[in-house]
């Protein structure tokens, strides 16, 4: 009898721990159960991440501008992108954080889709519209286009192609009124965490103490270089407080050189150890 109720007490206290577990703790896997996550530069602040079978490309569908100084794809990494040639074959989502020409060009993002027949694009109605104004073929797509309307630090979650994401409508570097929505995405891949903040420079303290970063286990954040290199903004103290990501890739390199963003790293590692910055197309880190 003593057995029997000793064994009875022990499962109820095994349920009870198991019924209190925190939200946080039961998302997060054991490092040895999740499948890796590989993020390639591509430009700019464009990448090409990949977990598994999944693969998404953010903001890296875009040509070059001589109106802008800013680096673009190589002329194969863009051809292989609009035609869904290896390595970017069965791409699950594009995603493009706002409507600049450093951030997508829409015929070339048209011709992606097209030749990525159960991919989805995920954006800004910015962006909508302006795909909707220059594709030839915009009807074929409109479909596969999620461009949710967000008000200023509105979020929403969404889960497209089984990758879930959260959506987050936060201001470019210091404009209060800048005249496009800029998206930051935080996109859930095999139980990776990785946010793209888009455009957002951290100079706006107000939006990630709302948004709260910090409680999202963030595996990998790619940030604008601003948020380092402007010191007299709380970008570090957005970082440190309100994002908490595990990792830090430093890109939107502008015209700056290789040698800025290495700068910037040594200036910051012993802040940031977990910190890398883009410099060269191509370039990789796996997780």
């Amino acid at each position: 009898m003593k057995l029997k109720l000793s064994l009875f007490i022990g499962l109820i206290f095994i349920a009870l721990i198991y019924c209190n577990e925190s939200p946080n703790e039961s998302y997060t896997k054991n490092d040895s159960e999740k499948n890796s996550l590989k993020v390639t530069y591509i430009a700019q602040s464009g990448v090409f991440v990949e977990s598994g079978s999944a693969k998404v490309l953010i903001d890296a569908v875009f040509k070059s501008d001589p109106r802008w100084n800013y680096p673009a794809p190589s002329n194969a990494d863009l051809s292989k992108m609009e035609s869904g040639t290896s390595p970017f074959e069965n791409v699950s989502l594009y995603f493009v954080t706002h409507a600049h020409i450093d951030h997508f060009d829409a015929i070339s993002l048209e011709k992606s889709l097209n030749n990525t027949p159960s991919a989805k694009l995920v954006t800004t109605p910015n962006v909508y519209n302006i795909m909707k104004q220059w594709c030839s073929n915009f009807d074929k797509i409109k479909e596969r286009v999620f461009a949710p309307s967000l008000n200023h630090k509105e979020s929403l979650d969404t889960t497209i192609n089984n990758i879930s994401i959260h959506i987050t409508h936060l201001r470019h570097h210091r404009n209060l009124h800048w005249p496009e929505d800029v998206y930051s995405f935080l996109i859930d891949m095999n139980d990776n965490r990785i946010l793209h903040a888009g455009g957002s420079t951290g100079y706006f303290l107000d939006e990630y103490e709302q948004v709260r970063y910090d409680t999202m286990n963030i595996d990998v954040a790619i940030l604008y270089h601003h948020f380092l290199s402007e010191e007299n903004t709380p970008g570090r103290a957005v970082i440190k407080d309100y994002i908490k990501p595990s990792h830090i890739l430093i890109g939107h390199k502008d015209n700056n050189s290789n040698s800025f963003m290495e700068n910037l790293k040594t200036k910051f590692i012993d802040e940031f150890p977990n910190m890398n910055v883009f410099t060269e197309t191509g370039e990789s880190w796996t997780y």
